[in-house]
């Protein structure tokens, strides 16, 4: 009896854990990491494109975005709220902009590209070093309860690529959400 209670608390404990992350930390992160971003796009007087559409997600975040659309948007399902937006896979986009052309806030999207280390690459090129990621590394037992829903290991590989070679004079900044 005593071993069902323990493991009853254990369960609780990390569903109120994934509520705080998912309702508080998360979103305050976003909106963090995006003024970082802005701030850096308005002093350098650079366009800021935003990668990951800002009014999807929860229904929380769909009401309340904690990021803005920027100068374009990119998304695989597009940004229907922006003004200007480009529905695409980042893998395609990429490589067609000019190197150092934009500050760039990338939001929950790393985790579904296909060649992280290529788009990581060009996402670097493409912003000279002003780049703001928000990585959402969900917890290692949900990877195990829904298989084939996420590449656990693909936060380890990102991580080690930035790690690995940052560009020089690089203002690269990342979270993990």
């Amino acid at each position: 009896m005593n071993l069902i209670i323990i493991l009853f608390i254990i369960i609780i404990i990390l569903i109120l854990n994934e509520i705080v992350e998912i309702f508080f930390l998360r979103p305050y992160r976003r909106k963090k990491y995006y003024k970082l971003a802005k701030n850096i796009s308005n002093n350098k007087n650079k366009p800021l494109m935003v990668i990951g559409d800002p009014y999807t997600g929860n229904f929380i975040t769909r009401l309340l975005p904690k990021y803005e659309c920027g100068d374009l948007c990119i998304d695989i399902s597009g940004c229907n709220k922006c003004p200007k937006s480009i529905k695409e896979k980042i893998e395609n986009v990429l490589p067609c902009m000019k190197s150092n052309s934009y500050v760039i806030y990338i939001s929950c999207v790393l985790e579904f590209v296909d060649n992280i280390k290529e788009v990581i690459r060009e996402l670097v090129r493409v912003s000279g070093g002003d780049l703001y990621i928000n990585y959402v590394k969900i917890p290692y037992f949900l990877v195990k309860i829904i298989p084939g829903y996420y590449d656990g290991d693909k936060y380890f590989k990102f991580k080690n690529i930035l790690l690995e070679a940052p560009p020089e004079h690089s203002n690269i900044k990342y979270k993990v959400l």
